[in-house]
């Protein structure tokens, strides 16, 4: 949950820098990507396996869930 909450806490520089699309980590079995929809009511995340592209896995997920409200 620590990883989900990192969304919640980089909130203050929403303002200079732009809302969080999504974060991601790469571990050695592992990739996770959270996503904070629609306005960081909801955040969705995606476990793959290591090899997943994470910025192509990200467009496509932002792609199907940019009309969730």
């Amino acid at each position: 949950m620590e990883f989900v909450s990192k969304a919640s806490i980089r909130k203050e520089f929403d303002q200079s820098l732009g809302p969080i699309n999504y974060l991601a980590a790469r571990r050695d079995k592992a990739v996770l990507i959270s996503f904070p929809f629609p306005v960081s009511k909801i955040v969705l995340l995606i476990s793959a396996e290591s090899s997943a592209n994470i910025d192509d896995l990200a467009t496509k997920v932002v792609e199907i869930f940019s009309g969730v409200e």
